[in-house]
């Protein structure tokens, strides 16, 4: 098999048909199978994937009888893949150019040495969702990324990806936030990445985003996922450290906490403690009491 195209979804009723018809659309000289974890939809979406494996034999749908959330999915889909690559889509995203999965194939074939593909996207807004740091989608330049350029900034989303199914069997440890994340940097330890200067998917932005609720919960985890790169990539350090203060700067702004408790957390990084930011924490404080 020379492709396996990873589908991960979770109550997308109104999205999945389009996800799953811009597949079909693909214009390609190889097989491919079609793995799709539905994570104890509640709405259509599981009997609208069911419509499609009926019809498309290369189809498999696989329903969960306990919700596994985000990381669960990605593992057991991700193992189940067993093409030579492996091309990303999120239930909510869908692809707009015919050639995607073509282009990046061939791409990989002429060049072993890479294990990570992706492209540009176009962003659509829905539900009042506001822009954000992922506007950086939309200026990928055509080149090779190196390792920290794509940990250390939003240039390769997950449902524009094309990768080797190199690195199995995968495990997603609980102190992850994202599954991605982890991928492509386990990736890039065995070959390199690149980018494509064409817009191949549409990324929605919407308020059921995991980013975009960016409540404690999300904070306190991207904050957890940090520490747990920091030890893992002693190598990324200089990346995770300062994204794990800007993680912790919204856990110790948090209107819900005391000063004292983001005096603790400032001691989690003693660093700030010699800078301007225990000033700041302590004017902000006030200004917000």
């Amino acid at each position: 098999m020379k492709l396996s195209v990873f589908v991960v979804t979770y109550n997308q009723e109104k999205f999945i048909r389009e996800c799953l018809n811009s597949i079909l659309m693909q214009e390609v000289d190889f097989e491919y199978e079609v793995i799709i974890g539905d994570d104890c939809s509640i709405d259509r979406t599981s009997s609208i994937c069911d419509e499609f494996a009926e019809k498309y034999p290369f189809i498999q749908v696989y329903h969960h009888k306990r919700n596994k959330g985000l990381l669960g999915n990605w593992e057991f889909v991700m193992n189940k893949c067993q093409g030579e690559y492996i091309a990303l889509l999120e239930g909510d995203d869908y692809w707009i150019d015919a050639k995607k999965l073509q282009r990046q194939v061939s791409w990989m074939d002429e060049h072993p040495e890479f294990t990570l593909t992706f492209t540009r996207a176009r962003i659509q807004y829905e539900n009042g969702a506001s822009p954000g740091a992922e506007t950086q989608l939309i200026s990928l330049k055509e080149r090779e990324y190196n390792i920290k350029e794509i940990c250390s900034s939003i240039v390769s989303l997950s449902s524009s990806v094309v990768m080797r199914n190199c690195i199995k069997p995968v495990h997603y440890c609980n102190q992850l936030l994202y599954a991605d994340t982890y991928t492509f940097i386990e990736l890039l330890q065995k070959g390199k990445g690149y980018g494509f200067d064409i817009p191949t998917v549409v990324y929605r932005v919407h308020k059921d985003n995991l980013s975009y609720k960016g409540d404690f919960n999300f904070f306190m985890r991207s904050y957890n996922q940090c520490l747990f790169f920091i030890k893992k990539y002693p190598h990324l350090r200089c990346i995770y450290i300062e994204e794990a203060e800007k993680n912790l700067s919204h856990l110790l702004f948090d209107k819900n906490r005391s000063l004292k408790y983001r005096i603790k957390w400032m001691l989690l990084h003693p660093r700030l403690l010699f800078s301007k930011f225990l000033l700041t924490t302590i004017w902000r404080y006030w200004l917000k009491c």
